[in-house]
């Protein structure tokens, strides 16, 4: 099969010029990572933090005016209690 840097070496110089960044990196000893995949996984964490930093803001109104127009459509206390809670604080709920 052959040495693993070898492999990636050969790899990324087979790589169309406008790939570059699909190339082959390690990560310590054990991991291999595709850096295109790396950047675009880095900027999603990122773009998640920064959303769960800030509220929407008049979230909590607008869902206590939208379940006062539309009492049928939460059913229980503990789902309005998340409902109008959810977003105050972060624009990221999990």
């Amino acid at each position: 099969m052959g040495n693993i840097d070898d492999l990636i070496q050969i790899h990324n110089q087979k790589l169309y010029r406008k790939h570059h960044f699909r190339d082959i990196s390690r990560f310590g000893k054990k991991y291999l990572y595709i850096r295109e995949h790396y950047e675009d996984t880095k900027q999603t964490i990122e773009e998640l933090i920064k959303l769960s930093r800030e509220g929407i803001a008049g979230y909590k109104n607008f869902v206590n005016y939208w379940m006062g127009e539309n009492p049928e459509a939460v059913n229980c206390d503990e789902k309005r209690l998340i409902l109008q809670e959810m977003f105050e604080s972060s624009k990221v709920y999990l």
